[in-house]
């Protein structure tokens, strides 16, 4: 159930136009502070995809960079920073939800995405839909990371293959995979959607 009480009606991003906090940003190395204000609406979208709840959800991310801060030296001698620093990301976000017990609105929230594009006419039954869901909850972390920050939190492809520290040939890879996923388990033809092209975002 997401905030707005209607599972679908999650609003993409409600941080996607705030200011940062500077007792953070400010107060840390330079280039800390440069990835945590490039980086941190992001990462309260996708937390709050999950978690549902606002106060949970800035919570978890303060908690996260208050963890990372003392590690981001460390964190910069792997071979690819962006990704190690999202992995463990989402492995706190997983926590939380273990802690809470709940189920993860953003299921729910990126079917009724999915579903308002060409397949809408495929997936209209009860069925459907659940079988949309589970769908999607079998993907591999790395596709569903992908298509919750493209498609639900509306984040261009390019913004998202630097948040993963993936090249934005391997974002396009994984939407593939995934729409060839979803078509497969659900037994449909699953087109690309009006108006996408490779070079989107």
């Amino acid at each position: 159930m997401t905030e707005a009480g209607v599972p679908g009606q999650l609003r993409p991003n409600p941080w996607s136009g705030i200011a940062v906090r500077t007792d953070l940003s400010g107060a840390l190395p330079r280039d800390f502070g440069a990835f945590y204000e490039a980086n941190v609406r992001m990462y309260l979208g996708f937390a709050h995809s999950h978690l549902g709840e606002r106060a949970r959800t800035e919570a978890a991310v303060h908690d996260f960079f208050v963890w990372l801060a003392p590690r981001w030296g460390q964190a910069l001698t792997r071979p690819n920073a962006p990704a190690a620093v999202w992995t463990a990301f989402r492995r706190h976000v997983a926590r939380r939800l273990e802690v809470h017990g709940q189920h993860r609105p953003v299921v729910e929230s990126l079917a009724f995405a999915l579903n308002r594009e060409d397949t809408r006419a495929t997936l209209e039954s009860l069925e459907s839909r659940l079988g949309l869901y589970e769908a999607i909850a079998k993907l591999p972390d790395r596709p569903f990371d992908v298509m919750v920050l493209h498609f639900l939190l509306k984040i261009p492809q390019k913004q998202v293959a630097g948040l993963l520290g993936v090249s934005p040939a391997t974002v396009r890879s994984h939407i593939r995979h995934a729409r060839i996923s979803l078509a497969r388990d659900l037994n449909i033809n699953w087109e690309r959607d009006r108006g996408e092209t490779d070079e989107s975002g």
